[in-house]
């Protein structure tokens, strides 16, 4: 179960997840969903002579019986409730008018709690004549196991694996923020209207990369070359796996959805789409975990990085050259 719903979770979203178990909603408001039926308070633990420890048990206040974390220091951990949390969610849907929910749940026996907010501006930009979709994800724990974090996103956070996926997502440049839960966490908590700010410029930021890449020519045969140096592991022949592989990277290039067979954009599209959808026809969690952030995502980034740099994709295609001449 690596999404991790439990009996005592939920996940509600505008459309089904790939585990199935979404609860479909027409909206999500900030102020009538999965978390406000349910909160966490923190109660105080007795010591043996009767008097009020140091520590105290995070527990919900539909039923004190569920422990969503160990024991914590009473004064010194700071709890980011889901009222709190869900404020800010909704300082976010009032700063942009016509922002939605997406998503919103929990997972881990209510240890982590999470929503992802699309912006009509960005839900679904265009970039090189093609839709990505990108949210502004707010996650955090009551567990002690993630700090209260936003990150800007292509992954939407609907289980646990999302989840985790985004809270590792440390090295993201383009825009996250993190608040861990001390004394005087409350106080730390950026701007909602900043982080917005921000995630509007990364989305710009990609659209640009993505448009440059499309004023970029790059013949099929190039192409192929790319996509076999791209790919292939390390040896001398290209085993038959691998070529299936590649001739299909080339035919996405060329009839993928929105390509011409023609660009580097194209070739990006060619890898992303094969990476998101064409890798596990069999098995649905596994080729989610790949795509999002597994070897798939890897791919995805490699690629963009190598096509977003002249040296990297001479090297590049100077081995799959090489390759395909063996």
């Amino acid at each position: 179960m690596a999404h991790k719903i439990s009996n005592i979770d939920r996940q509600e979203g505008l459309r089904q997840a790939w585990h199935g178990l979404t609860v479909v909603r027409d909206s999500i408001p900030a102020n009538a969903n999965w978390l406000t039926e349910w909160d966490v308070e923190k109660r105080r633990m007795i010591n043996p002579d009767g008097t009020e420890s140091d520590y105290c048990r995070v527990t919900c206040t539909d039923d004190p019986s569920i422990y969503v974390a160990p024991p914590v220091q009473h004064d010194t951990y700071s709890l980011i409730s889901n009222k709190q949390f869900l404020e800010m969610v909704q300082d976010c849907l009032t700063t942009v008018a016509g922002a939605k929910i997406a998503t919103v749940g929990s997972v881990c026996e209510r240890g982590r709690i999470f929503a992802s907010v699309s912006i009509p501006e960005q839900a679904e930009f265009k970039a090189a004549g093609r839709e990505f979709r990108a949210y502004l994800n707010f996650i955090n724990s009551h567990d002690k196991s993630s700090p209260f974090v936003v990150n800007a996103s292509n992954v939407c956070v609907v289980c646990n694996n999302t989840f985790s996926y985004n809270l590792a997502d440390q090295r993201n440049k383009v825009f996250r923020v993190s608040v861990k839960h001390t004394k005087f966490a409350h106080n730390k908590l950026e701007n909602v209207d900043q982080m917005i700010d921000a995630y509007a410029g990364a989305n710009a930021r990609f659209k640009a990369i993505m448009d440059t890449l499309d004023a970029q020519p790059m013949p099929v045969k190039q192409a192929c070359q790319f996509f076999t140096g791209l790919v292939a592991p390390e040896g001398e022949r290209l085993s038959t796996r691998t070529t299936n592989r590649i001739e299909r990277l080339v035919s996405l290039f060329i009839h993928g959805a929105g390509n011409r067979g023609e660009t580097r954009a194209d070739a990006f599209s060619a890898v992303t789409d094969l990476y998101t959808h064409g890798t596990s026809d069999t098995d649905r969690q596994k080729q989610m975990e790949s795509s999002e952030f597994g070897s798939g995502q890897d791919m995805k980034t490699r690629a963009l990085d190598v096509l977003s740099d002249e040296s990297e994709l001479n090297a590049i295609t100077t081995r799959g050259q090489k390759l395909l001449a063996v």
